[in-house]
């Protein structure tokens, strides 16, 4: 191997950020209910475009390296969006706080 290229080497086995906080976001929101059987297409997709993005190097193309973030993140937000069905309530919540801020109840 050349000197250099064997910190790029992708085949060490061990997960990387983007595959592990993918596989994280799985087990909470499967154990949450948002993802079940029926997504077991999107789960598997997005663990292996996370890899692949763990995997980028600085060398490979820059058009690549954008191509495959956008696709990780198209994949993310078609995964069913708790914050989204779970809105209404916290946003109550969020207009209460700055709602008190404005007319300065908020104790310190």
């Amino acid at each position: 191997m050349l000197p250099l290229f064997e910190e790029f080497e992708p085949t060490d086995g061990k997960r990387g950020f983007l595959e592990t906080a993918t596989l994280e976001t799985i087990r909470v929101r499967t154990q949450d209910g948002w993802l079940g059987p029926g997504d077991s297409a999107v789960m598997a997709l997005s663990i292996i475009t996370a890899r692949k993005v763990d995997r980028m190097s600085p060398r490979d193309a820059a058009s690549g390296q954008a191509n495959l973030i956008r696709a990780m993140k198209e994949i993310l937000e078609f995964m069913p969006q708790p914050e989204v069905a779970a809105g209404a309530g916290d946003l109550a919540a969020v207009l209460e706080v700055v709602t008190a801020e404005e007319q300065g109840v908020i104790e310190a």
